[in-house]
């Protein structure tokens, strides 16, 4: 159920049609709060809001560290550079863990970081399932669309949102829903452990401006 739960942190589909184009609170506690929406498929989509006690350096250099992904992403088995396009775009492919009886997952996903006017820093992710060849052991996910906005409130004080919608390929949405909102309770609680190490303490944003 935990490698369920944690699958969602990843899943987002852009073809699906809002039934309910507002965000309904479905979760809150101290510095979180988490909303979601259906789609015309069934599927919930969510969006989680929360601050770190960090500066936006910090959390920029978690996120572009794909090899700590596995680290905060507990579902994620593997994450590997597909191809480095720029200092700011580039191509994952993730192994993604599944619990029996089900077939285990893989995505190919482009993340490319978007330098905003005011300070923020914006950071879609969209599957690219051609980029890589299809392997026989794995579920390709084929429909995943999602964005991190990272926006300073101060030089030690970041607010985070976290917005993703998928089609998990082949799971019942309702089941789906019912463990929704663990996935970004859980992408929240591991990045928050993530940010504080050592490794992250001096980053800067130079790369965000090659």
């Amino acid at each position: 159920m935990i490698m369920l739960c944690s699958l969602l942190i990843l899943l987002t589909n852009s073809s699906f049609t809002e039934v309910n184009e507002s965000w309904e609170e479905a979760y809150t506690n101290k510095e979180t709060v988490i909303y979601t929406r259906t789609t015309e498929s069934g599927i919930k989509e969510f969006k989680a809001i929360t601050t770190m006690d960090v500066s936006i350096e910090t959390v920029l250099a978690v996120m572009v560290d794909y090899s700590s992904h596995t680290n905060w992403m507990r579902a994620i088995d593997k994450c590997d550079l597909v191809k480095q396009v720029t200092s700011r775009t580039r191509y994952l492919h993730y192994s993604i863990d599944m619990p029996w009886p089900l077939w285990d997952r893989d995505l190919v996903s482009k993340s490319t970081f978007y330098p905003q006017k005011n300070g923020s820093v914006l950071m879609k992710m969209k599957a690219t399932p051609t980029v890589k060849p299809n392997r026989s052991d794995y579920v390709r996910i084929v429909d995943s669309e999602g964005h991190w906005l990272v926006t300073p409130l101060s030089s030690n004080k970041t607010k985070i949102i976290y917005q993703y919608r998928a089609d998990p390929v082949g799971i019942p949405p309702t089941f789906v829903n019912m463990f929704l909102l663990e996935a970004p309770k859980a992408s929240f609680e591991g990045l928050e452990k993530q940010v504080r190490l050592s490794k992250y303490k001096n980053s800067n944003l130079d790369w965000l401006y090659h």
